[in-house]
């Protein structure tokens, strides 16, 4: 039986997890905010990278037409994450610059999350409510 709490559709992972990457670039920011550069460079960290990347790709294979923005919207996100490891990496006081990165990047998750159907995002919240009240 598919989709049930057990064993979701693609969207009703995918989406939510687009959501918490978004969630957790707003941490970030807060990091740079208060100089804690060792968060911002883990977020930027080559491991990091990987699994946002993975995510992005993933993402992009529920979006049928609009897979080929997401994939240039993944490039974008992983040459931000880029330069904001190497303006991490100098400390900068005050953090503009990396500010003006994370910004980017959030910029870009949500221009992402933007392309999901208003349809399929009705379907993911339903089903969070539903796996809620279990």
């Amino acid at each position: 039986p598919y989709p049930t709490p057990t064993h979701p559709t693609p969207p009703q992972v995918l989406l939510p997890r687009m959501e918490v990457l978004r969630e957790a670039l707003k941490g970030v920011r807060a990091a740079a905010i208060r100089a804690d550069w060792d968060d911002v460079t883990a977020a930027a960290s080559a491991d990091a990278a990987k699994r946002d990347s993975a995510t992005f790709g993933r993402f992009a294979s529920i979006l049928g037409d609009e897979a080929y923005t997401v994939l240039n919207l993944k490039s974008r996100y992983a040459g931000v994450m880029v330069r904001l490891g190497k303006v991490a990496n100098g400390r900068p006081d005050p953090p503009d610059g990396a500010l003006k990165e994370i910004d980017e990047a959030i910029g870009i998750v949500s221009d992402a999350i933007a392309l999901v159907p208003a349809a399929v995002v009705k379907q993911v919240r339903e089903y969070q409510r539903r796996k809620e009240g279990e």
